[in-house]
């Protein structure tokens, strides 16, 4: 059988590439259910900012109506920052160059594309902590959840619920919960044999059911402050909040009500509580819907969650991937591209004069961010 160095493969950047990017789309976990977008032009390291199309709205007006009354063609656009760069390599010598290509793939490039997905998809679970909209678990009826989940998408009048566009993402104990529960398994209500079959939840009640270790969990910082106040500001991405006799910490996640505005908004950042008040804005996700008076009272709802679910459209969160550059002098690499996928993954091969040994990486890069929290529901146990 055909080793690396005799069948040409040994210093072909694009067999590696290719053969992470497969392993990549595998593994790739909340990434399958969010919308995923390709940025334009090559990027060589982190801080370039991209554009997420978003569609135009409308509201019907009364026919006939002159031409001129007509919206021009104006997309929406967030913004959303190319921060991550991530990758991993080896080294080897000759001797590991006698490995089949397959082994050379499962043994060395499965385990860095892995790693590299396992990020990705680290990242896009922590924004379920940028969501501020939450229901309780049913302890005693499990499948209870996906009703309240979907009465608040709903009040939230975001799309109806269907599997081609909406997920929810478990952790092994909401997972083990509704495979326990006789309406999930048994026939009769189940509908359907994946989780006796394929170990698989499948569709409910119009999400697509999947587990995930990256999961997040909630502690609470245990803020504490007596009368707290804010003015906020339409569109402002923070809002200063004063009060008395302050302590503890708002930790990313706490939700956060200000009197006067329907809208709830989660903290983005951690911070801590002084005497005062935070010393600095919190920053909170969406930005603020609605002008608060002067003095408007705040709330905050910082309870610990052991356990988090998280519902979601396809539109609430964003991966973007862009290219990388290929490397320089000295350095033979490739960059491939998915389109339909979004994907990218760039490997580079050098030598190292010293040790005589041959170096390999793999390495991407990627933003991610929370466009609609309206378009997602935690469930917390």
């Amino acid at each position: 059988m055909a080793n690396l160095l005799t069948s040409g493969l040994a210093y072909n950047p694009y067999f590696y590439a290719q053969e992470g990017l497969r392993v990549l789309f595998k593994r790739l976990g909340m990434a399958f259910y969010v919308k995923r977008d390709l940025a334009a032009g090559k990027g060589s390291g982190t801080g370039d900012t991209v554009q997420v199309r978003r569609a135009q709205t409308f509201t019907t007006q009364a026919m006939p109506i002159a031409v001129a009354s007509f919206a021009d063609v104006s997309p929406n656009y967030d913004n959303l920052v190319i921060d991550q760069w991530r990758g991993n390599g080896f080294k080897l010598t000759d001797k590991e160059k006698t490995l089949t290509p397959e082994a050379f793939v499962r043994e060395h490039i499965s385990p860095v594309a892995n790693a590299i997905a396992d990020r990705i998809d680290q990242d896009l679970a922590s924004l379920a902590l940028e969501v501020p909209w939450v229901v309780d678990d049913d302890a005693t009826d499990p499948y209870k959840d996906f009703p309240a989940i979907r009465k608040m998408l709903f009040d939230n009048k975001a799309p109806i619920v269907n599997p081609a566009e909406y997920a929810y993402m478990t952790d092994g104990v909401l997972q083990q919960r509704y495979e326990s529960n006789p309406t999930f398994v048994q026939a009769n209500t189940a509908g359907e044999a994946e989780l006796q079959r394929d170990g698989q939840l499948g569709v409910k009640f119009g999400f697509r059911i999947f587990p995930n270790q990256n999961a997040k969990v909630f502690t609470t910082g245990t803020p504490a402050l007596t009368t707290p106040i804010t003015t906020a500001l339409k569109g402002a991405s923070s809002i200063t909040i004063t009060g008395t006799s302050g302590s503890g910490d708002l930790k990313r996640g706490t939700v956060i009500t200000i009197a006067g505005d329907t809208q709830k908004y989660a903290v983005k950042t951690d911070i801590a509580i002084g005497s005062t008040g935070p010393a600095t804005p919190v920053e909170v996700v969406p930005n603020i819907a609605v002008a608060s008076g002067a003095g408007a009272a705040v709330t905050f709802d910082s309870d610990s969650a052991t356990s988090i679910g998280l519902a979601f459209h396809r539109e609430a969160f964003a991966l973007v991937m862009q290219p990388l550059e290929d490397a320089g002098p000295g350095i033979v690499s490739a960059t491939v591209v998915e389109p339909d996928t979004g994907l990218s993954l760039r490997s580079r091969i050098w030598g190292d004069g010293g040790t005589g040994a041959t170096i390999w990486a793999l390495d991407a890069l990627w933003g991610y961010k929370t466009l609609n929290p309206n378009l997602a529901v935690r469930l917390q146990i």
